[in-house]
């Protein structure tokens, strides 16, 4: 399969997107690191305010994503800055590689005591 990260810089890329991976390797460590703790692929576009940031994962693992995004005190300055957070999960389906998009909206998924 081909990973999460690589479907979703091609699908940016068709939607008129300029994006870069900001998700890194720390070889002494043997761990990936990615921005803000949540963030591995940064991308705008002319015609929209703001950047957006996504998570890239499985479809399968979408849940465990917000879950984990939701509870990033960090997010709460990345919204506050005009920026935009997704979470994208790549699947196969019949033989055709897919992305579910899940928004995260700052209302809805920031707990009360980040506010």
């Amino acid at each position: 399969m081909r990973s999460p990260t690589e479907l979703s810089l091609k699908e940016l890329k068709k939607c008129g997107y300029t994006c870069e991976v900001v998700e890194r390797w720390i070889p002494m460590a043997h761990v990936r690191k990615d921005f803000l703790g949540i963030i591995d692929i940064l991308a705008f576009k002319p015609d929209k305010f703001g950047v957006l940031g996504i998570q890239c994962t499985s479809k399968s693992n979408i849940s465990a994503r917000i879950k984990k995004a939701s509870t990033n005190e960090k997010l709460l300055d990345w919204y506050k800055s005009g920026n935009y957070f997704e979470v994208w999960g790549s699947y196969k389906d019949k033989g055709i590689y897919k992305i579910e998009k899940r928004e995260l909206v700052k209302e809805k998924f920031l707990p009360k005591r980040l506010e």
